[in-house]
């Protein structure tokens, strides 16, 4: 039985995964997961070989990540911002305007 998790993370790229295992080096626990298996089970492997693989849980969807966190937990929206513990009218990054610099 996992203990439950401090960070949940989605995505083990290259910064994912780094993230991830930075984290467990400073003392987190993590539990990530990524929509693509060969992610995940190349951390897998890589955890092999890691001296503390117990800070870091690999779960195969969404779903069992959020599980392995403590309550309350929170869904925020991709692409919102939270605001005074609501969420903002404008998009978390608004200088990303239509993608030309000429929106500055």
């Amino acid at each position: 039985m996992h203990q439950a998790s401090n960070i949940g993370l989605i995505g083990l790229g290259v910064m994912g995964r780094n993230l991830a295992l930075n984290m467990a080096d400073h003392g987190f626990t993590v539990t990530a997961t990524d929509p693509w298996p060969e992610a995940r089970q190349s951390l897998v492997t890589e955890l092999a070989r890691y001296p503390q693989p117990e800070r870091i849980r690999i779960t195969p969807g969404v779903a069992e990540l959020v599980a392995a966190l403590p309550a309350p937990r929170s869904n925020p929206v991709a692409g919102q911002s939270r605001c005074h513990g609501r969420l903002a009218d404008r998009p978390a990054n608004p200088a990303a305007g239509t993608g030309r610099h000429s929106d500055r």
